[in-house]
């Protein structure tokens, strides 16, 4: 990961404007915003590829186990087991097909803001 010294030269190497063209729809960040910034990204790229790495890890773990309830150690020590939840759910497209006219009734759009 880049320090804040070495992106702060390249910071002030590439933001000597006079003018700011993006002034009234963008927010202009400073030197250690960009660098939080920056940061920030990586990171989320990080997670992104441990998450990938994990969810490969418990596939295999969970390939092993099969059906079973547990996984244990050659010592006995539990690892790793199934816990079994149940839940509710509302099947929306059954409800749509059979109740259009109430379904239409109740659905709602709203325009969220996702950082990225």
């Amino acid at each position: 990961m880049q320090t804040y010294e070495t992106y702060k030269a390249e910071f002030e190497a590439r933001n000597n404007l006079d003018f700011n063209p993006f002034e009234h729809t963008h927010a202009v960040a400073s030197e250690i915003v960009a660098y939080y910034s920056k940061e920030y990204v990586q990171l989320k790229n990080t997670i992104k590829e441990l998450t990938k790495k994990a969810n490969s890890l418990k596939t295999k773990l969970k390939d092993y186990m099969g059906e079973k309830e547990e996984m244990v150690d050659t010592s006995g020590t539990h690892l790793h087991y199934y816990k079994h939840e149940q839940r509710k759910s509302f099947d929306e497209e059954t409800f749509k097909k059979e109740m259009p006219r109430l379904h239409a009734k109740y659905l709602t759009i709203k325009e969220i803001r996702r950082f990225l």
